[in-house]
């Protein structure tokens, strides 16, 4: 549960910053391209950057093999972590139910396009396909598709080929495409829906400037764009009325093409940068509620005792995914060691007199010999709960190794203990 909050709460933070920086920055400073780009990689980026993580104070790695986590309660038997399984669980169905509405919904608008095109008059211009339907009350276009009214003035439709065209020759069909897949995935954050206004009007500032560049009247092109202000289409079209119409004419009036600032694109990208690692880069602090005061654990802690006769020297450790026989306990799988673990691991009582609580998460390495050693703490919270962790995993019986082209092989793992208090 608490990963998906976590994942909520970055996304929304991400989503912030690179709102706050294209406003305060980009948007003034930079190049209609710039701008283009620069939305596209950040809305992209408020989806991925939460699932990255890149630890700071570790070159450690994760095993191959993580056992699943139990949770040690005093005075009651460990059981299985699941962190609030059931609301997690209703959380996810939440998630994904909106997720696969939004989806059908654009699959809808794809069908009703296809509708319009097959009960249409077809037109092939060049690269370009006009498509003349009477229920069209507003053109719009869909990559090299323009879907028209069935009677529109032929100085009106040049005009308007010449727009649709535009979004066609920039690709801008590709870049509404991901931003509602985007928009679907990231429905709870409401600066991704920004960012998707702000793409739209940028793609309709693109296109209004390569028609006045052909020599389009700007009043007249003003008018038109007026006349065509409440019609309807689809999302995931393109349409010469979309974007804040004000601010359109504003920007045609000027008739110069905006060039990027040095200083502002510097900015931007390094900024850009800044909240990649802001937000990607981490910590590994323990995950304690009570945490203990940074006393640093003693070697005895972190290294179980050498197994008797089993050679010191480094020998080498493989990836559990190559194994052709993966390791038994006790004549079954991992989960029965977890188990194991569960009935012989017990709450310290000095943690507990301290109200210390936490996650543990141990490694070991299973030898070929079938022997646990090496036992060492990844992620502390106290010498209290390191040391039993330490010593449950140490007194673990003989295990049946696992085998590589029928040879035993030395692998590690990761064991998480979560020690709660009632």
């Amino acid at each position: 549960m608490n990963s998906i909050i976590q994942y909520i709460a970055e996304s929304l933070l991400t989503g912030f910053l690179f709102w706050l920086l294209f406003r305060i920055v980009s948007e003034k400073g930079c190049s209609y391209n710039f701008q283009r780009i620069y939305l596209l990689v950040s809305s992209t980026l408020v989806l991925l950057l939460p699932l990255v993580k890149i630890p700071l104070n570790s070159v450690i790695s994760m095993p191959s093999i993580e056992l699943p986590a139990i949770m040690v309660v005093p005075d009651a038997p460990p059981a299985p972590y699941t962190e609030m399984a059931g609301i997690r669980g209703i959380v996810i169905l939440l998630y994904l139910t909106v997720v696969i509405l939004t989806l059908l919904r654009l699959i809808i608008q794809l069908t009703s396009l296809s509708a319009l095109y097959l009960k249409g008059v077809v037109e092939h211009r060049d690269k370009l396909v006009i498509v003349r339907n009477s229920r069209v009350k507003s053109p719009f276009s869909l990559y090299r598709y323009i879907f028209m009214p069935a009677n529109t003035g032929y100085d009106t439709e040049n005009t308007i080929i010449a727009h649709e065209e535009a979004h066609y020759m920039r690709g801008h069909s590709a870049d509404l495409l991901l931003m509602n897949i985007l928009r679907s995935l990231l429905w709870f954050n409401p600066f991704i829906h920004i960012l998707y206004r702000n793409i739209v009007s940028l793609h309709e500032y693109q296109a209004d400037r390569d028609v006045l560049d052909r020599g389009a009247d700007v009043t007249i092109y003003q008018k038109l764009i007026l006349n065509l202000q409440f019609g309807l289409t689809p999302e995931i079209a393109n349409s010469l009325h979309n974007s804040l119409t004000i601010k359109r004419f504003k920007k045609m009036k000027t008739m110069i093409q905006k060039r990027n600032s040095p200083l502002a694109v510097i900015a931007t990208t390094l900024a850009t940068m800044a909240i990649v690692v802001f937000v990607s880069c981490t910590y590994n602090y323990a995950s304690a509620e009570n945490p203990s005061n940074g006393t640093p654990v003693s070697n005895d802690v972190l290294n179980s005792p050498a197994v008797p006769d089993q050679p010191q020297e480094k020998e080498k450790v493989i990836k559990a995914e190559y194994l052709t026989v993966m390791p038994q306990f006790q004549g079954g799988d991992m989960s029965k060691f977890v188990q194991w673990i569960a009935q012989n691991v017990k709450y310290p009582a000095e943690a507990k007199a301290k109200k210390i609580q936490g996650k543990v998460i141990a490694t070991f390495i299973l030898t070929k010999e079938g022997k646990i050693t090496k036992v060492k703490i990844l992620q502390g919270v106290n010498e209290f709960l390191d040391k039993e962790t330490v010593r449950v995993i140490s007194s673990s019986p003989d295990w049946t190794p696992g085998y590589l082209d029928g040879k035993p092989q030395n692998v590690e793992f990761a064991f998480p203990v979560v020690f709660k208090l009632n």
